[in-house]
């Protein structure tokens, strides 16, 4: 039970006879309440009742002037069987009242009636709780205004009384599009914060409010997923409830090959642009939009579902373009293919294109809607190379090699052929230095000078001495070097999978 409520049902409480006539008619039961703060409801809609036994055994509750106190008056008893009636009651607690059990101390006229003391309920904190009901079937949309979610009602197991607060707090890229109403009128229901936040101030009293008419503007930095709304204030109410999904009107998605910054005519991805949900697009520009790094080499096509494929007229040369969409009424799919970039040199990473337009939100139609990211930017002197133990194949940026010597494991450690290992890791075949008298070998790569002398442990890096724990050494007339030492000092990150006995090198 809570404070502050009335009409709250309490334990059953059973009388039973050991023995037939243990009643007489005429008897009287009296039930009393601990204090003041409690009263039998004996008039209202829900109220005391007594059940009858199943012999005959039956009562009747007395109306008193003393509301903590109940009279149940026995109207018939059995002479022979011993019987049983039960009191299912219900009591008002008011406000104030101390938290613990309630009792009732029970007491009769007849002395063949025991007196005993009952816990009947017990009296806890106040609580409120938050729930919805399921009124808008629909996702809601990024970048779309006034849009409704679901109903909330704030239910309290006592009395929420007036001029308490219930405050609603949208989360981040959402706002109130309108004033909802609270138990069927908009009085003491405010928007601030910047339609934010919705403060309601109760009206009446009661144990519950229906908070209906909500609607909600996303604009295009919500996040996607379920659309929270939290609740605080003194009137209880506190916590998070999930009142829709946001969904975005369309997914793109893209292959990511690499293009050198600083070349151009470079092919970057496809592009396929699915809408979610039939009609979450519409008829209107698609503005297809480039970072400030890179443009398009040239046109490129467009196709819409299964029509005809068509070509943009004002991409080449430029960072972004628009096309036009005639969609239908099913959930349409738009497929962007040749697409070409001219890359700046200061280009690096991730290329993400930014989809815009009112084909995607007539509300926020300069606003990016959705990102995928097409290609990625590389240095033109990157380096991707796979080398496996005892083969002579290797691969550079995915192409396929040859070199004449294999590479081995000797005392824990790689060795690699010296030529094929720094020509893998960028340096110019030119700059791959042997000196057979001193047999030194030495590698420029930049401002990077290393040399290495066979037998020794000792590598110079620009004249500073490294010490490593294995010696270059000559094999079958080539020099094998220990390759995660020499692959570091040419700036590359070195890695090894056992399973596959594959030394992996990257240059960035």
């Amino acid at each position: 039970m809570s404070e502050a409520k009335n009409e709250q049902k309490a334990a059953k409480i059973t009388f039973t006879e050991s023995a037939g006539a243990s009643f007489a008619v005429n008897d009287e039961v009296y039930l009393e309440l601990p204090s003041n703060y409690f009263t039998w409801d004996v008039t209202g809609a829900t109220k005391t009742t007594l059940t009858a036994g199943s012999y005959g055994l039956n009562g009747q509750i007395m109306t008193t002037t003393d509301d903590k106190k109940l009279t149940v008056k026995i109207t018939n008893a059995s002479a022979t069987i011993a019987d049983s009636f039960s009191i299912t009651p219900y009591i008002n607690v008011m406000p104030g009242a101390p938290t613990g059990d309630v009792t009732v101390t029970i007491t009769s006229s007849s002395s063949k009636v025991k007196t005993a003391t009952l816990t009947i309920g017990t009296v806890g904190a106040p609580t409120v709780t938050l729930s919805t009901k399921d009124t808008v079937t629909e996702d809601l949309l990024l970048a779309k205004k006034s849009q409704a979610v679901d109903e909330v009602t704030v239910k309290a197991n006592g009395n929420i009384s007036s001029g308490k607060s219930i405050v609603i707090a949208a989360p981040a890229g959402v706002k109130f599009a309108a004033t909802p109403s609270c138990n069927g009128s908009t009085t003491g229901v405010t928007l601030y914060d910047d339609n934010k936040k919705v403060w309601i101030i109760t009206q009446t009293s009661t144990d519950e409010y229906k908070i209906t008419g909500l609607k909600v503007d996303v604009d295009e930095t919500a996040a996607l997923g379920d659309l929270k709304l939290s609740f605080s204030g003194d009137a209880g109410a506190t916590g998070d409830v999930v009142v829709g999904k946001i969904v975005a009107p369309a997914t793109a998605t893209a292959a990511t090959p690499e293009v050198i910054a600083g070349d151009t005519n470079q092919a970057a991805g496809d592009i396929t642009i699915t809408e979610t949900k039939p009609t979450s697009m519409a008829s209107g520009t698609l503005t297809v939009a480039l970072p400030s790094t890179v443009k398009f080499a040239d046109e490129f096509k467009y196709k819409i579902n299964n029509g005809d494929e068509q070509t943009t007229s004002n991409a080449k040369g430029n960072s972004s373009v628009d096309i036009t969409l005639s969609l239908g009424g099913s959930v349409d799919t738009i497929k962007l293919t040749g697409i070409k970039y001219n890359v700046d040199s200061g280009a690096k990473g991730d290329i993400e294109v930014s989809l815009k337009g009112n084909a995607l939100s007539a509300d926020y139609s300069g606003k990016t809607i959705v990102k995928v990211v097409n290609a990625k930017a590389v240095s033109a002197t990157k380096r991707d190379a796979t080398f496996t133990i005892g083969s002579t194949t290797y691969k550079v940026n995915g192409v396929e090699q040859t070199m004449d010597v294999a590479p081995y494991i000797k005392n824990g450690r790689t060795y690699m052929p010296v030529r094929f290992a720094a020509l893998a890791a960028g340096v110019d075949e030119a700059n791959i230095i042997w000196d057979g008298v001193k047999k030194t070998v030495t590698l420029i790569k930049g401002d990077r000078v290393v040399q290495m002398t066979i037998g020794s442990k000792t590598m110079l890096i620009n004249g500073i001495a490294v010490t490593m724990d294995a010696a270059p050494e000559i094999v079958s007339g080539r020099t094998m070097l220990p390759f995660r030492y020499v692959g570091q000092a040419l700036g590359a990150t070195v890695g090894w999978d056992e399973a596959t006995k594959t030394v992996t090198m990257n240059v960035q």
